[in-house]
C-alpha cells in the first residue's frame, strides 16, 4: 500500500541515487582547457598551489582523452 509519507520520501530517494551515480565533480572541457582543468582539480585535492602541480599534455587514445 503506497501511503503519503512513502510518496514524500521517494522523490528524496531518487535523488540520491541518482547523484551518487554521476560523477560529482564532472565538466565539460574543451581540449584545449582539460590541462588546466585537471591541474586545478589535483591541487585542490592535493591541497597544493596550482603550480606545484605537474601534468603533461592531453593525450587522445582510443576516443578518451588522458592527461
Amino acid at each position: 500500500m503506497v501511503t503519503p509519507r512513502l510518496l514524500a520520501i521517494l522523490p528524496v530517494a531518487a535523488s540520491l541515487l541518482t547523484a551518487a551515480a554521476l560523477p560529482a565533480s564532472a565538466k565539460i572541457v574543451n581540449e584545449a582547457a582539460m590541462v588546466s582543468h585537471c591541474a586545478e582539480a589535483a591541487a585542490t585535492e592535493l591541497k597544493v598551489m596550482m603550480n606545484d602541480v605537474l601534468t603533461l599534455p592531453a593525450e587522445r587514445t582510443s576516443g578518451k582523452y588522458h592527461v
